[in-house]
């Protein structure tokens, strides 16, 4: 299945400006202090999607979570 993400990242991105930006920077840094809480997240979404096994594969440039 194809997807244009250049489209979608657009689309995620409109109405955001500079200021809200900061804003979501801040309070996602005073919910989430815990620089590995993410991965927290994504087992929590996994198992919401009904996932039964996941996999991290991490490179020198990202973290890809399947």
């Amino acid at each position: 299945m194809a997807s244009d993400y250049e489209a979608i990242r657009e689309e995620n991105g409109a109405g955001y400006t500079p200021k809200s930006i900061k804003l979501l920077g801040f309070v996602s840094e005073k919910l989430y202090s815990d620089r590995t809480h993410f991965v927290f997240e994504l087992l929590q979404n996994a198992e919401d999607a009904g996932a039964s096994v996941v996999q991290f594969h991490l490179f020198a440039d990202r973290l890809e979570f399947t």
